[in-house]
């Protein structure tokens, strides 16, 4: 989904901003850097969208009233054991298709001019083929029960525009920092002991971007006067093995990537992570360019300082 472009709104410096899921991953890094930018947050709570989801939108609609602009980082990516398939997707649409579409109806009840909605590239696709990275023109083809609720939740927000009510949708790829979540842990803390990984001979490419320059990007964007969907990327794709060589040299230990077979890493990284392997292996590579093109914005932090703060506990 490209963007389209309505006439420049003025910069009028500190905001009301509106915040949903601050408490998340990406909300936490969102609030910090709202507030260091000296904005006021609002921070939406459970209530308030569930009473929406239920029917009465009176409060939200109420918490909004005022505010610039709301960013949504609310959202579900994880199936729990006990869910099965029908069940999982029927609560992955509730909150990343039926809680985004109401957010956006209630800011735009409220007369809130700017909606950032934060998704994912799994709403596209979660997997790239080899040396064709994904970008904002490919068809979305999503293959998993939560790359489908985002895609849903995209439209739905996104058919929610008008000349006074612009929402952007921002898909960022794999996200890491000292919070993120999935396989990411295990592979920190292998950085951190300087275990050696048999990467070598995995010649993958992935986007990975860090969690503060997600969190500008998405700051950066209320000022915006587009809307449409844009992958946001902070770095060209790199191997699995480049990326745990960042972090292996910000936890101050040499390249310790084994070239092992390729064959012998992948039954390794299945036998470790289960069926989380493929992403930590697969392909997913994405660019970020349409985004840039968009809206100006450029990476606050490279990967090596990402990859430092990271070991450092800073999500910035």
């Amino acid at each position: 989904m490209n963007s389209e472009t309505f006439p420049a709104q003025p910069n009028i410096g500190a905001r009301r901003i509106g915040l949903v899921g601050a408490s998340g991953f990406i909300g936490r890094a969102v609030s910090g850097r709202l507030e260091a930018a000296g904005h006021r947050v609002e921070r939406i709570g459970r209530d308030a969208l569930d009473r929406t989801l239920d029917g009465d939108p009176a409060p939200l609609i109420a918490a909004l009233a005022g505010c610039d602009a709301v960013i949504n980082c609310a959202g579900r990516a994880h199936v729990l054991a006990h869910e099965g398939a029908a069940l999982a997707e029927e609560r992955f649409m509730a909150v990343n298709r039926d809680l985004a579409q109401a957010i956006g109806w209630a800011a735009r009840s409220a007369a809130v001019p700017r909606m950032i909605h934060v998704s994912s590239v799994a709403a596209i696709a979660s997997h790239s083929a080899p040396g064709q990275p994904i970008d904002d023109d490919t068809p979305p083809a999503p293959g998993t029960p939560y790359g489908r609720s985002k895609l849903a939740g995209d439209e739905q927000v996104l058919a929610l525009a008008t000349a006074d009510f612009l929402p952007a949708v921002l898909r960022p790829p794999a996200v890491f920092g000292p919070d993120a979540r999935g396989w990411f842990p295990l592979f920190l803390a292998a950085a951190r002991r300087g275990a050696p990984l048999p990467l070598g001979r995995i010649e993958n490419r992935r986007s990975f971007a860090y969690v503060g320059n997600v969190a500008d990007a998405i700051v950066h964007s209320i000022d915006g006067h587009w809307t449409g969907a844009h992958i946001v990327t902070d770095s060209e794709p790199m191997s699995s093995a480049a990326f745990y060589r960042l972090l292996l040299a910000a936890a101050g230990h040499s390249n310790r990537i084994w070239p092992l077979p390729a064959a012998v890493a992948s039954w390794g990284a299945r036998v470790l992570l289960g069926t989380r392997s493929s992403s930590l292996l697969d392909d997913a590579a994405y660019d970020g360019a349409g985004f840039h093109a968009a809206s100006g914005w450029k990476p606050v932090y490279s990967q090596a300082d990402a990859a430092r703060l990271t070991l450092a506990g800073v999500d910035a």
